[in-house]
């Protein structure tokens, strides 16, 4: 993991908030105060877990290869390759989605917005795995599929407790 530098969480939920709403809300989220609106109702109780965490410190972060195996995917708290494999055979939506972003020939995007217990001391940034992926588990599956060859950007968010 590189940390990139800090951001605040109202950069985090918005950023959280701006992503697919063309399937999710129906309509697409530009603004970023509708974005983290989005997120505080969207997700209410994904973004409620990191709150009563107690979030303290955010950052934004490149992962790469290395990071896979603490990557765990918020839903069913699965390793995100286990996860990744699973989900890329699902026959739905989701299955294809991933697929889709497996084959093509640009780079899985980012970001992925993870959590975990930690803490910032200076520059320094101490993680206590797992890193929950809260967002962009469908991205971080075809990027974990594709072999993490490129560095996937993330908004990493430190609690308290683990989220």
């Amino acid at each position: 993991m590189r940390i990139l530098g800090a951001c605040q969480l109202v950069d985090v939920l918005a950023e959280w908030g701006s992503h697919n709403t063309e399937w999710r809300v129906h309509r697409t989220v530009t603004d970023p105060a509708d974005a983290v609106e989005v997120a505080l109702t969207y997700y209410a109780q994904l973004v409620g877990r990191v709150l009563s965490a107690s979030p303290r410190a955010f950052f934004l972060a490149e992962f790469d290869a290395g990071d896979v195996p603490v990557l765990v995917a918020v839903n069913g708290r699965a390793p995100l390759a286990d996860w990744a494999a699973v989900r890329a055979r699902d026959p739905g939506h989701a299955g294809g989605y991933i697929r889709a972003m497996v084959d093509s020939p640009e780079p899985v995007a980012g970001p992925l917005v993870c959590a975990c217990a930690g803490e910032a001391v200076g520059e320094r940034v101490r993680v206590q795995p797992p890193l929950v992926v809260f967002d962009g588990c469908h991205r971080g599956a075809a990027w974990v599929l594709r072999g993490s060859a490129d560095p996937i950007a993330a908004r990493l968010i430190l609690t308290e407790q683990p989220p």
